[in-house]
C-alpha cells in the first residue's frame, strides 16, 4: 500500500482532525454523481482526482495536515487503478446461507473498500473510515455484520491508515446487483474470481443493489432471494455484478442430495483445541467419507466449508480437507466443517475451541556482586535491581549465598549482603518470584581467599609470530603470568617441549634461535615467592628444508624418478656399478608417509641388472596398488618391472614380477621418457630411433598390470622426423600427465642451440589409443628451449609447462587459459626466471609439481652455491607476481659447484608438502629434500 505522508501533527490530531476531515469529505460527496454505468475508467479517475484536489479544508483543521491527507490518497490512485467492473478480491465474496424452511438464500453486502456500502468504491469511502478512525476490537476481528467489520478493509480488528489500501486497490469496483446461480456440478464455478461460469450453471435471477434491508450507516446491508422450491442435488451461489462483469462468487449451499443418495459423513479434528491467544489451530477433516461414493472415502468429498467461530457464517471454502485459523480473541468457539459430495449431499462435524487470555511471562533474574573476590573475611554486597518481569512485578528475592542448595535469605528488595569467613569458591544463586508465582534463577561465583595460605601463580605464554623460517629467532613472552597473593620470582624455559628445561631467568621474556625445522611446543614454568609453580605451553612451527642423503654404490647416477607408492614417497634411479659399465636400477621407498627423517629411509635395493649399451631411463609409477618400473633396453625395446608387494623393498618380489615388452610395441633402441597411470592403466611416452628416422610414441596398457606384450594397445606416433640416430635419449625429453581427464604430453626436441623446441599435445579422448584422438599437429610452445625434465602440470584446472630456456640459461613457465590447451593462442607466459650465467648453457636442471593445490619448482644451476625452490603464493598462477620468490635450502645443502654436482632432478607432493630429489654426481649420492 501507499502510506499517507507521516507528520507528528497529523498523528496527534487523528482522533479529531482526521474525523472532521472525513465528515466534511462525506458531505462534499453527498451530491456527487455516481460512477456511470459504462464509460472510460481513466476519465472517471481523472474526475475523481479533480474533485479531491478541489476539496477545501474544514474549519479547525490544519491546512497542511489536510493537504497531506489528500496527497496520500491521490498518490495511491495516480497509477490509474480505477476499474469500472465488479469486485474480484477474496474479501469481496458474499457469505451465503440457506433457510431450508423459508426457501430463502441470505447473504450480506460484500465489496472490499466500499466502506459506506453505496455500491461503489470511491473517495466517499474515506468518510466512514475517518469517523471511526483508530477504533479497535477487543481482540480478534470486529463482529460479523457490524458496521466496523465492513470498514475494516484488511480485517485485522483495527481501523488505521492501512485501511486506505483496499480503497486504492479496488477503486472504481462496484456492485449493481447480485446474480443468483445454481448448478449440478461444482466445476461450473468460475475458474478465476472474475471469470465466466460453466455451461451447466443456471441463472435463477438477480437481486438489485437497491433491494437491501438494513441501515448502511450502522450495520452491514442484507439481501435475500426467494426460491420457488427446494431442489435437492443442486448447489447454489451468488456473484456481484456490474453490467456484464461479474465478481468473486460466494460459498455454495444446498438442500442436500437427491433422494437415494447417502449424505457424506464429516469428521473434524483440531490441534490444539485450547491455549492462550493468539492461538493458531490446524483443522483436519481428512477422516470424512462418502458411503456411496465411487471410492467410499475422502476422495469423494469435493468441497469443505469452514465456520471457525460457530456464527453460522461460512468463513472459508476449500477443495482440500485441511486448513488453519488464528484465534485473536479469547472465548469458547464451536468450529465446524460442512463437507459436500458431488450429488450435493452434505455432512457436518464440529469441535470445541477454547481460547484464554495471554499467559503469565516469567521474570528474568540478574544480579551483580561487589567485590567478586578477595581475602577473608570478605563482605560482599549483592544488587539484583537488574532483574525484570515483562508483564508484572517481582515480589521476592531469595538468596543462596554459599551454593549449598538452601535459601539463606528472602527479601522484598533487590539488595543483600553476606560476609564470607571461610575460604572457597561459592556459587551464589538468586531466585526471583513474580506476582503470579513464576520464578527465575541465576548464579554468580564468589572467590573467598585465605590470605594465610599461599595461592599458586598462573602461567601465560605467548609468541608474537608462531611460524617462521629456519633459522628463526623467536621471543617467548610470559609477561602475562600473575600471582594473586605475591610475586613471580623465576621463569624456567623448555624451548622444544621435550620435558627438559633449557634456561632459567628472572625476566618474563627470552629469545631463542630455532635452527632446525619442525613443530615445537615450548613451555614456561613460573615460580612465585613461596615456591608454588605453574606451567604454560604454546605451539610453534619452524619451516625449512630437510635433507636426506641416500647412499649409492655407483659412479654415474642417471635418470632420477619419484612417485608415491602406497602413500609413501619412493625413488628410482639408474647407476653405473663400480665393477664395470653395467647399469643398475635402484629403488627405495620411505618407511613412513612423512619421510622427514633419515631413519625413515632404508638402504636402496637393486631391482634389475641391465647389461650392455642400454638406455635405462627408469620411470616409476604405482599401477594396481603395486610399484611399477619401466626402463629402456637396447635389444628388446622397453622393459616393465612390476613388484608383487606393496612396498617393493624385497628384490625377490621384483624378480617374480618382471616381464619383457616386445620391441615391436615400443620399437628397438626405445627409451621411455615418461610414464603415468591413465584411467587406472599404465601409459608410456617413449622415443626410439630406426632406419626410417626418430619417433615419439604414446602407448597405453589394456589393464592395470601391463605385464604381457598382449596387454598393450598399439603405439600411437605423436611426432617424428627423418634424421637417423641410434641415441634417441639425446633427441627429446617428455612429461606425461592427465589434464582434466585426458592424457597429455609436453616434450622437447633437443636440437643444437638455438633450434631446440618445446611441444604440447593432448588426446581428444580419455585413453588416447587411436591416432585420431590426438591433435593433428603438436603445438609449438617455444623455441630455443632445452632440459632433461620439462614438467607438465595441472594448475587451478589448466595445463601448464615448466621448462628450461637453454639460450638464457633460465627457467620459464607457460600456462593455458583453456582447460585442455588445444589452441596455441590459449598459451601465455606465466613467469621467466634468469638469466644468470649464459656461459653455461644447458646446465640448469628443474622439476615441478603441485603440493596442496599450489605449484612449486625445484631448480639448480642458477646460483653458484645451492639448489633452490620457487613456490607460488596462489593456486591460480598466471603471472610472475604470483610466485613467492626463492627459498634456499641453505645449511648443509650448500654445494660448492652445483653445475658439476647436480644433474637429474624430480619433484613430488609428499604428505601435502613440496619435495624434490636430485643426483649429486660428484659425491655419488641421491639426495631427498623435503620442504617442512
Amino acid at each position: 500500500m501507499t502510506a499517507l505522508p507521516h507528520r507528528p501533527s497529523l498523528l496527534r490530531a487523528a482522533g479529531v482532525t482526521m474525523a472532521t476531515a472525513f465528515m466534511l469529505l462525506a458531505a462534499c460527496q453527498a451530491g456527487r454523481p455516481s460512477v456511470p454505468a459504462s464509460g472510460d475508467a481513466s476519465a472517471y479517475l481523472s474526475a475523481q482526482l479533480s474533485e479531491l484536489d478541489a476539496m477545501p479544508a474544514p474549519d479547525g483543521v490544519d491546512a497542511e495536515d489536510w493537504q497531506q491527507l489528500k496527497a496520500g490518497l491521490a498518490a495511491m490512485l495516480q497509477p490509474g487503478r480505477a476499474v469500472l467492473a465488479a469486485p474480484v478480491t477474496v474479501p469481496s465474496a458474499a457469505k451465503l446461507s440457506l433457510d431450508d424452511n423459508a426457501l430463502l438464500l441470505n447473504w450480506g453486502y460484500a465489496c472490499q473498500g466500499d466502506y459506506d456500502q453505496n455500491s461503489e468504491v470511491n473517495i466517499a469511502d474515506l468518510a466512514p473510515l475517518g469517523t471511526n478512525f483508530q477504533e479497535k476490537s477487543n481482540g480478534g476481528t470486529f463482529p460479523a455484520g457490524s458496521l466496523l467489520s465492513m470498514i475494516d478493509g484488511d480485517n485485522n480488528g483495527e481501523l488505521n491508515i492501512a485501511d486506505l489500501s483496499p480503497i486504492g486497490t479496488n477503486f472504481g469496483r462496484r456492485v449493481k446487483a447480485f446474480n443468483v446461480y445454481r448448478t449440478l456440478n461444482l466445476t461450473d464455478l468460475p475458474a478465476t474470481s472474475g471469470g465466466p461460469v460453466g455451461a451447466g450453471a443456471e441463472l435463477l435471477g438477480s437481486v438489485a443493489y437497491e433491494q437491501f434491508s438494513g441501515n448502511r450507516t450502522i450495520e452491514q446491508l442484507r439481501y435475500s432471494f426467494q426460491l420457488a422450491q427446494a431442489a435437492p442435488g443442486w448447489f447454489y451461489f451468488v456473484r456481484p455484478a456490474d453490467g456484464a462483469s461479474e465478481g468473486t462468487p460466494s460459498n455454495v449451499v444446498s438442500f442436500g442430495a437427491k433422494p437415494g443418495n447417502l449424505d457424506p459423513l464429516a469428521e473434524l479434528l483440531a490441534s490444539p483445541q485450547s491455549g492462550n491467544l493468539p492461538l493458531s489451530v490446524s483443522f483436519d477433516a481428512s477422516g470424512s467419507s462418502d458411503p456411496d461414493g465411487a471410492a467410499g472415502n475422502i476422495n469423494d468429498i469435493i468441497l469443505f466449508s469452514w465456520d471457525f467461530d460457530g456464527d453460522g457464517v461460512v468463513d472459508q471454502s476449500t477443495a482440500g480437507p485441511s486448513t488453519s485459523h488464528d484465534y485473536l480473541a479469547a472465548g469458547n468457539f464451536t468450529a465446524s466443517v460442512t463437507v459436500f459430495d458431488e450429488e450435493a449431499g452434505s455432512g457436518k462435524a464440529s469441535v470445541a475451541i477454547s481460547v484464554t487470555g495471554p499467559g503469565n511471562q516469567n521474570p528474568v533474574a540478574s544480579f551483580s556482586a561487589d567485590p567478586q573476590g578477595g581475602g577473608i573475611p570478605l563482605l560482599v554486597s549483592f544488587d539484583a535491581s537488574g532483574s525484570t518481569d515483562p508483564d508484572g512485578n517481582i515480589t521476592s528475592f531469595a538468596w543462596d549465598f554459599n551454593g549449598d542448595g538452601l535459601t539463606d535469605f528472602v527479601g522484598g528488595t533487590p539488595s543483600a549482603q553476606f560476609n564470607y569467613t571461610t575460604a572457597g569458591s561459592f556459587d551464589v544463586r538468586l531466585t526471583v518470584l513474580d506476582d503470579k508465582s513464576a520464578s527465575d534463577s541465576t548464579v554468580l561465583t564468589i572467590d573467598a581467599i585465605d590470605t594465610t595460605v599461599n595461592q599458586p601463580p598462573t602461567a601465560v605464554l605467548s609468541i608474537e609470530q608462531p611460524t617462521g623460517e629456519a633459522p628463526q629467532l623467536v621471543t617467548l613472552d610470559a609477561s602475562g603470568s600473575s600471582d594473586p597473593d605475591g610475586s613471580i620470582v623465576s621463569f624456567a624455559w623448555d624451548f622444544d617441549g621435550d620435558g627438559i628445561f633449557d634456561a632459567q631467568t628472572v625476566d618474563s621474556e627470552i629469545d631463542h634461535n630455532y635452527l632446525v625445522v619442525g613443530e615445537f611446543n615450548p613451555v614456561v614454568r613460573v615460580t612465585d615467592d613461596s615456591g608454588a609453580t605453574d606451567d604454560a605451553i604454546t605451539s610453534l612451527t619452524i619451516h625449512g628444508f630437510i635433507k636426506i642423503q641416500l647412499p649409492t654404490t655407483g659412479t654415474d647416477e642417471m635418470s632420477l624418478c619419484m612417485a608415491m607408492i602406497s602413500e609413501h614417497p619412493a625413488i628410482v634411479w639408474s647407476d653405473v656399478t663400480v665393477l664395470g659399465t653395467d647399469r643398475l636400477t635402484y629403488y627405495v621407498r620411505a618407511l613412513t608417509p612423512e619421510a622427514d627423517d633419515a631413519a625413515d629411509w632404508p638402504a636402496p635395493i637393486i631391482v634389475e641388472d641391465l647389461s650392455g649399451d642400454s638406455f635405462p631411463s627408469p620411470q616409476l609409477i604405482e599401477a594396481a596398488d603395486r610399484p611399477t618400473i619401466i626402463c629402456g633396453q637396447e635389444a628388446e625395446g622397453s622393459l616393465l618391472l612390476r613388484c608383487n608387494s606393496e612396498d617393493g623393498m624385497d628384490p625377490q618380489d621384483w624378480l617374480d614380477g618382471t616381464e619383457a615388452l616386445a620391441g615391436d610395441i615400443f620399437g628397438v633402441h626405445s627409451v621411455p621418457l615418461a610414464a603415468a597411470v591413465i584411467n587406472g592403466n599404465p601409459a608410456i611416452v617413449s622415443t626410439n630411433a630406426s632406419l626410417t628416422g626418430r619417433h615419439l610414441r604414446y602407448t597405453l596398457s589394456k589393464n592395470p598390470e601391463g605385464t604381457d606384450p598382449d596387454d598393450w594397445h598399439p603405439g600411437v606416433e605423436l611426432d617424428s622426423y627423418s634424421e637417423f640416430s641410434s641415441k634417441p635419449s639425446e633427441w627429446t625429453a617428455a612429461s606425461l600427465s592427465v589434464v582434466n581427464g585426458r592424457p597429455a604430453v609436453a616434450y622437447l626436441r633437443d636440437r643444437p642451440a638455438p633450434d631446440s623446441q618445446l611441444f604440447y599435445n593432448i588426446s581428444q579422448s580419455a585413453d588416447g589409443v587411436n591416432a585420431a584422438d590426438w591433435l593433428a599437429g603438436s603445438l609449438l610452445l617455444d623455441s630455443g628451449s632445452s632440459g632433461f625434465t620439462p614438467s607438465l602440470l595441472t594448475v587451478a584446472g589448466f595445463p601448464a609447462v615448466v621448462y628450461v630456456d637453454e639460450q638464457a640459461n633460465g627457467l620459464k613457465m607457460r600456462r593455458s587459459n583453456d582447460s585442455f590447451g588445444r589452441l596455441l593462442s590459449d598459451w601465455q607466459p606465466a613467469f621467466a626466471f634468469g638469466p644468470n650465467d649464459p656461459g653455461l648453457p644447458g646446465r640448469v636442471q628443474s622439476a615441478a609439481a603441485v603440493a596442496s593445490s599450489v605449484p612449486f619448482v625445484a631448480v639448480s644451476g642458477l646460483f653458484p652455491d645451492s639448489p633452490l625452490m620457487l613456490h607460488a603464493n596462489t593456486a591460480d598462477v598466471d603471472d610472475a607476481v604470483d610466485w613467492g620468490g626463492l627459498l634456499f635450502p641453505g645449511g648443509d645443502l650448500t654445494i660448492e659447484d652445483p653445475v658439476a654436482h647436480l644433474s637429474h632432478m624430480a619433484a613430488l607432493e609428499v604428505n601435502g608438502r613440496p619435495a624434490f630429489a636430485y643426483v649429486d654426481s660428484v659425491l655419488q649420492d641421491v639426495v631427498f629434500v623435503l620442504r617442512f
